[in-house]
């Protein structure tokens, strides 16, 4: 399903008569008809068809024929729009190719072997058509839980895999689009390693690496709030799971206890090497699941996508002239409403116990009258054309003794949209904010980040 689902939609079902994919195209044909689009059946030849030649391959066709079109008049009964194709070619090529000629916009396939512990995961064929698929993928084990969906007797229960990335933004808008078949209830599930995120938050000293952070928690889930926003006519719950092993087993074992119908992974399409090498979530999810898997592939963006909106900027200065000149430039960044944080960070006063549990924006007692004097310089920084068109300011007074960790690490707490640093320092801890600092956070960040060059002299 497109993110935008235009006003017709070819939904692709591969079939081999098997009790497998016939419940593949009972789910397919029961979307195809709930949205009022085409159904394509397909059944594409196995490769030993290649050995049958003459009278008995001719009759072989004929029954395929025969059997495709049985199937297509039992669902045209139904009311749905149906078109049979029979294919040469192997599965896999087929099928891609032809979702490519019939512009679909879904593939529904169904899920054969036997597993492990009794489970079913998907066949080679399946797997291989869901990690190379250009078009979102559904692997279906169950039917009933869909038909209930469909006629709106029940929620579809959907648990789907969340990480910041793009192919993540795909997989939550095409969970969110499943809407509009019927109620839908979504659980998404991010899965996160501890000892980065401490990092990330300047969060240091030891701690536990297995129960779950108070302020990794509240980061993390404004950070996945504010990305992954629910739509009307969706249920949606968002779950933190620090993760330790597999990230597919993570998402498996919370698709389990919440006796989920379905489960939404990303696809990067990764060659057979690359997931060997990198490791694939979608990939685990295929081949260990209980329920139904959809893989959504990362859509190809045709034009450029408006820019997000700059609500929030950080501007860190060492109240040098070409520091403070970078807080011009934050403000110029936010609209009305915005929020501008102007930042200082103060070297430690004396060396502390690493394994001491620290954090950035706490300051040592012994540095309190350094940072009572930052925040009053910080503040008579404040333009108050600011206060006058509506953009709001705080002041931090961060302690480090790596100031472009610490930028970067407040960047991520208050999560702000753009970075504004000058790129020159003259004196002192001048030269290491806005110096080389300036271009260390560059790699520490994946924030935009605004640099403000020296004027020439």
């Amino acid at each position: 399903m497109d993110r935008e689902l235009p006003a017709r939609m070819s939904v692709l079902c591969g079939i081999d008569f098997s009790e497998s994919s016939a419940k593949a195209a009972e789910v397919a044909v029961g979307i195809a008809t709930r949205l009022n689009q085409s159904l394509d059946l397909v059944h594409a030849l196995p490769d030993w068809a290649e050995e049958v030649h003459g009278d008995e391959k001719t009759g072989i066709l004929r029954a395929i024929r025969l059997a495709l079109e049985k199937e297509a008049e039992r669902f045209r009964d139904c009311g749905a729009e149906v078109r049979v194709r029979l294919e040469l070619d192997p599965p896999e090529k087929s099928l891609i190719r032809i979702a490519r000629e019939e512009s679909a916009k879904l593939l529904v396939l169904g899920a054969t072997g036997r597993g492990r512990a009794g489970g079913r995961p998907v066949g080679s064929t399946a797997d291989r058509l869901a990690q190379k698929s250009h078009v979102p993928t559904l692997v279906v084990r169950t039917a009933e839980p869909f038909a209930k969906w469909i006629e709106g007797e029940k929620p579809l229960r959907v648990v789907v895999g969340l990480d910041f990335n793009l192919v993540s933004d795909e997989a939550w808008r095409w969970t969110q689009e499943l809407a509009r078949v019927g109620p839908v209830e979504v659980v998404g599930v991010h899965s996160y390693c501890l000892p980065s995120e401490f990092h990330r938050l300047g969060l240091r000293g030891i701690r536990s690496y297995v129960d779950p952070d108070p302020e990794v928690d509240r980061v993390l889930r404004r950070e996945l709030e504010e990305r992954f926003q629910a739509r009307c006519g969706a249920s949606v719950q968002l779950r933190l799971e620090p993760s330790i092993g597999l990230i597919s087993d993570h998402l498996l074992f919370v698709a389990s206890e919440a006796k989920a119908d379905l489960v939404v992974v990303g696809s990067h399409q990764r060659s057979a090497i690359g997931r060997l090498w990198e490791g694939s979530v979608s990939h685990g999810v295929l081949h260990h699941a209980q329920s139904s898997v959809a893989c959504i592939p990362l859509f190809t963006i045709e034009g450029l996508r408006a820019g997000p909106e700059v609500r929030s900027a950080l501007a860190a200065t060492d109240f040098s002239p070409i520091g403070n000149s970078a807080l011009e430039y934050a403000y110029a960044q936010v609209g009305r409403g915005g929020r501008v944080y102007l930042v200082h960070v103060l070297a430690p006063a004396a060396r502390r116990l690493e394994t001491e549990p620290m954090d950035i924006f706490t300051v040592s007692s012994s540095l309190a009258d350094a940072k009572k004097s930052a925040e009053e310089k910080l503040r008579t920084l404040i333009p108050l054309r600011s206060i006058i068109h509506d953009r709001s300011t705080e002041v931090l007074v961060l302690e480090s003794r790596d100031p472009a960790d610490a930028i970067a690490q407040a960047a991520e707490r208050v999560g702000v949209d753009v970075i504004c640093l000058g790129t020159h320092g003259r004196s002192g801890i001048a030269k290491a904010v806005l110096g080389s600092v300036a271009q260390a956070i560059l790699s520490k960040t994946k924030r935009p980040v605004l640099l403000v060059h020296a004027p020439k002299e």
